[in-house]
């Protein structure tokens, strides 16, 4: 299979994906921008891992913070250090 291929089909798989999750957001009522909002500022974390990375984050451990986000979460670096990011300047 070539790489264009395979691209393509990533592309059609995520695309399909989105939809599904849009139909879900809408059926339940839910501002698909809100709850990107919300994600991305840690608000939809379980809260015994939100509370984790705060108190990582009273700590002083950021990294650390990060690192237990991407394991539990499957995050990227960035995505998952933009919500730690984001989780600390609600601290304050």
């Amino acid at each position: 299979m070539s790489y264009e291929h395979e691209q393509h089909n990533h592309e059609s798989r995520l695309a399909m994906l989105e939809a599904k999750v849009n139909l879900l957001l809408a059926r339940m009522n839910i501002n698909p921008q809100e709850f990107e909002a919300n994600f991305r500022r840690g608000a939809m974390l379980p809260q015994e891992l939100r509370a984790e990375l705060l108190d990582l984050l009273r700590r002083n451990q950021k990294i650390q913070a990060v690192a237990r986000c991407r394991q539990v979460t499957g995050l990227g670096l960035k995505e998952a250090k933009d919500m730690v990011d984001a989780m600390e300047t609600q601290m304050f």
